[in-house]
């Protein structure tokens, strides 16, 4: 069975702070992981493992990363969404790394309250953030490769994925 699929954007990649060119590898993914990668929320034994097993980049390495993040399809609350950007700033890790790119949330639910959580985040740290674009769980959706050399234009809201690595 074929089913045809229609989506049209209604806005485009939002600069919410800072701005310039930065390059950097990829490294990132869903925040309600990981942040229950680092608090155990969900399972109170998740942060030794990745302890253990070094899953999450130094602070040196986290300098070298422009980091994405993107919300769930449960569309995580304003205000729990806020305590996740919160911890990821404690630790040192929004102002360490090169860049942030957030993902659309999953049908624009909470589209400028999120907008917004960011900017209150991030309103004391050089770190650019690049908004809306589209990856994870949203739709329309693409994958970015962990680790690829990337180029973010925060100015001209550009994306550029300069290279692979192959496993």
């Amino acid at each position: 069975m074929c089913r045809e699929f229609v989506h049209t954007e209604t806005r485009g990649f939002e600069t919410l702070h800072g701005g310039g060119k930065v390059t950097g590898k990829l490294y990132g993914g869903c925040i309600e992981s990981i942040y229950d990668a680092f608090t155990g929320a969900t399972y109170e034994d998740e942060p030794a493992v990745c302890e253990r097993y070094g899953i999450f980049p130094t602070m040196d390495e986290w300098g070298e990363k422009i980091l994405f993040l993107e919300t769930s399809e449960s569309k995580t609350a304003p205000d729990a969404f806020e305590k996740m950007l919160y911890e990821l700033k404690r630790r040192g890790i929004l102002g360490a790394v090169k860049g942030v790119i957030a993902g659309k949330p999953t049908d624009e639910t909470y589209y400028e309250e999120y907008k917004d959580v960011y900017k209150k985040v991030f309103y004391d740290i050089d770190t650019p953030v690049l908004y809306n674009v589209n990856f994870g769980h949203a739709l329309p959706r693409c994958v970015l490769p962990y680790d690829a050399e990337t180029t973010v234009d925060y100015d001209e809201k550009r994306i550029v994925i300069t290279s692979r690595v192959l496993f």
